[in-house]
């Protein structure tokens, strides 16, 4: 898990450097990321008996959301 995180914060601070984050601060940002990504992972394996709508489409969606509400790019 620790090599995992610090891979996406790599890539968090990478996307900072080229402006296309638009938080300042790495360690929120990432640790944001990483436990909207981990609460969806989690809910998908403890709520199978859930009625989540189709796998694949709320994982995009979820990645999406997270990814916009932090790209400055994003409407």
């Amino acid at each position: 898990g620790q090599r995992c995180f610090g891979d996406m914060r790599s890539i968090v601070r990478r996307c900072m450097e080229e402006g296309k984050i638009k938080d300042s601060n790495l360690e929120e940002t990432s640790q944001a990321l990483w436990a909207g990504i981990h609460g969806l992972t989690a809910l998908l394996i403890t709520q199978s008996g859930f009625p989540f709508v189709e796998r694949e489409r709320l994982i995009k969606r979820t990645v999406d959301i997270l990814v916009c509400g932090v790209s400055v790019d994003c409407k």
